[in-house]
């Protein structure tokens, strides 16, 4: 007869776990897929871009909300003069539309932010203007919204003599000067949202750019067609992120 001892050792031995080179087989593996979706892990600008989703992102649902509650139509704004190298494709604002006699947050019966009132509806009544709800974002790190197709071909190359898609290009609602307070009048390029929360199909691309002096003005270039995420606005009111080129 066996002993017990005899008999365990017989018996197969299971393995937990995988190998190191299972593991590199399996990372390489991933390397690959991530290449052919024109994802990049790594790197400032990657991080960059993400934060600036994520806050274009907050910018919509916070001017969706702002047209709710207020009844009125609401806008999110970007900056697109050129001329304002600060400020051009990176400053992002939400404003709202109201009409005379208007009183803000301070409650204290009168208009502090100074904003002009003027018949921009042209019937000859109360004024309007447009409120903006706070100072404003400037996305950071280098990352730029990337402008409508007419703009980027105006104002902005490809570096490396690489090609854009022909897909990535912001697409908004229109263009129109706007002032607030004492700040001198700037043109913005603006979506809207109705009062029901609504809006139409629209784009917003973001990739990192970086300005390049001329010697009158500037213009832009991006580096990498590859690095770029961005959103897309439904009527009904939501947006989904898109997170590589090929989601464009």
């Amino acid at each position: 007869m066996r002993s017990r001892s005899t008999e365990s050792h017989s018996l197969p031995v299971r393995r937990a776990g995988f190998t190191l080179l299972e593991l590199l087989i399996v990372v390489a593996v991933i390397g690959i897929l991530l290449g052919f979706l024109g994802i990049n892990l790594t790197g400032d600008g990657a991080a960059a871009m993400g934060a600036a989703q994520r806050t274009v992102g907050s910018l919509l649902q916070q001017t969706r909300m702002q047209a709710i509650m207020n009844g009125a139509e609401a806008r999110l704004l970007i900056c697109n003069d050129p001329d304002d190298n600060e400020r051009f494709q990176r400053f992002l604002r939400v404003a709202v539309y109201r009409e005379e006699p208007y009183t803000d947050e301070n409650d204290n019966g009168k208009h502090d932010s100074d904003e002009p009132f003027s018949d921009i509806d042209g019937d000859g009544s109360r004024g309007e203007a447009w409120i903006p709800v706070d100072e404003g974002v400037t996305l950071s790190g280098g990352v730029l919204v990337v402008p409508s197709q007419a703009d980027f071909n105006n104002m902005a190359k490809v570096g490396g003599g690489q090609t854009w898609d022909a897909d990535a290009y912001s697409v908004w609602e229109n263009t129109e000067d706007f002032r607030f307070g004492s700040e001198p009048s700037q043109s913005y390029a603006y979506l809207s949202f109705t009062s029901r929360g609504t809006t139409g199909r629209y784009l917003i691309a973001l990739s990192v750019g970086e300005p390049q002096p001329m010697e009158n003005g500037f213009s832009y270039i991006f580096t990498n067609p590859s690095d770029l995420v961005g959103l897309r606005t439904h009527p009904y009111g939501t947006y989904v992120n898109l997170f590589s080129v090929h989601d464009f």
